[in-house]
């Protein structure tokens, strides 16, 4: 019966799989050598790992242990991942079998997530082809998902009161099991395409400067400047977010609004769908044009 059953979930999981990262994954990986992080691979030994990596782990004065049977004997500080050299990787090893399970890396405290979270997910994008499930919460949380191999890549933050408790760019790496299956089913059968707002695919905003307006695509949050003028001053069309926000790619109508504020360079951008804000800054001059994540 429990042969019966493995044999069942490794089946859905490969059909599944397969759909997901059909056309998608770049032609240079064979998903078959998808067994691990790096050039490590699951079931790996603890001198297996050391062997490996060698001159790059820290080991622990005591094993982080995890609720789950997991518990973490050495790590690497200081990985660097697209731009970013400050993460840090943890080895996870099962308890009872001593092999390798899982790989963590994180980046606490990061700063302009946005900016963040778009590299990473870039790159990532280039070693293992387009995201496979964005699941559109408050919270970033991407996935890739391979016979062998799963991927979730998330933004987690906890705040109370006006304290942030936990906020951290965090990257999981590790073999499929029957939760992540239920888990994967579950989100790629939702449909957001059934949610509508009251909008049209562009909306015109003005600023406090009366050559200067906004021009919101409410589908995905890309936003221009539009400046005109009547006489001998610039004139056209620059651009504010050029990468859409919709990060699952459901670009429904009216989606994303604009709010001013009482500062004129400054508006808010909601994201209806996931409540998600950002903070947006026009300017003239292309260095004082920003979009930042506020949570």
């Amino acid at each position: 019966m429990k042969t019966t059953c493995k044999f069942l979930v490794t089946l859905t999981l490969t059909l599944l799989s397969n759909i997901l990262y059909s056309q998608s994954i770049p032609a240079n990986i064979h998903t078959k050598s998808l067994v691990g992080w790096e050039n490590l691979t699951w079931g790996m030994t603890e001198e297996d790992v050391k062997n490996k990596c060698p001159h790059r782990l820290k080991y622990l004065d005591e094993f982080d242990e995890y609720s789950d049977s997991l518990y973490c004997p050495f790590k690497i500080e200081n990985y660097e991942l697209s731009y970013y050299k400050n993460l840090s990787v943890s080895f996870l090893f099962h308890l009872r079998t001593k092999k390798l399970e899982r790989v963590y890396v994180v980046l606490d405290n990061p700063e302009n997530v946005l900016s963040i979270v778009r590299n990473i997910k870039s790159t990532l994008e280039n070693q293992f082809g387009k995201v496979h499930i964005a699941h559109e919460t408050k919270n970033f949380d991407f996935n890739w998902v391979f016979p062998n191999l799963v991927i979730d890549f998330q933004h987690d933050v906890i705040k109370f009161d006006k304290n942030v408790l936990l906020n951290r760019i965090f990257l999981s790496f590790s073999k499929p099991s029957k939760d992540i299956v239920s888990k994967i089913k579950k989100e790629s059968e939702k449909n957001y395409q059934e949610t509508k707002f009251n909008s049209s695919f562009y909306e015109m905003y003005p600023t406090d400067n009366y050559w200067t307006f906004l021009k919101l695509d409410t589908r995905n949050g890309k936003l221009w400047q539009v400046h005109f003028n009547i006489n001998e001053g610039f004139e056209g069309v620059v651009d504010l977010n050029s990468e859409s926000l919709a990060f699952n790619d459901n670009e429904i109508q009216g989606r994303f609004k604009i709010f001013p504020t009482k500062n004129t360079y400054n508006f808010l951008l909601l994201d209806q769908l996931t409540g998600r804000t950002y903070q947006v800054q026009w300017n003239t001059e292309l260095l004082n044009r920003t979009i930042e994540l506020i949570w």
